[in-house]
């Protein structure tokens, strides 16, 4: 719908031409709007803010990071977004998984 354009609401009988009508104008003009950035995904979120832990020490050099529950339950998301998020952070290095063990920060 372009700016101005009257939409009828009313009567469909079409015997009051202006009952229920309003006119439609739009908050931003699409085509002059500036398109948001992606807004990155759950499991990046989630590894964005452990990596962060990482930095400012929350998590030491060989300490025990939350597992796939704990941050399931932390961020009350789902075990699998849990689950690729500690993936991301394995391919990326900052920690290891130890079988049976669970995830520890990566020595530097």
């Amino acid at each position: 719908m372009h700016k101005g354009h009257r939409v009828s609401i009313g009567d469909p009988s079409g015997m009051d031409s202006n009952a229920g009508s309003y006119v439609y104008t739009p908050m931003v003009n699409p085509a002059t709007a500036t398109p948001r950035p992606p807004k990155p995904s759950i499991r990046r979120q989630v590894a964005a803010i452990v990596e962060a832990r990482l930095a400012d020490g929350t998590y030491p050099p060989g300490s025990r990071v939350p597992g796939i529950v704990e941050l399931s339950a932390e961020f009350n998301i789902a075990t699998s977004t849990g689950q690729k998020a500690l993936a991301h952070l394995r391919t990326t290095g900052v920690v290891r998984t130890e079988l049976g063990l669970g995830t520890f920060v990566a020595d530097k």
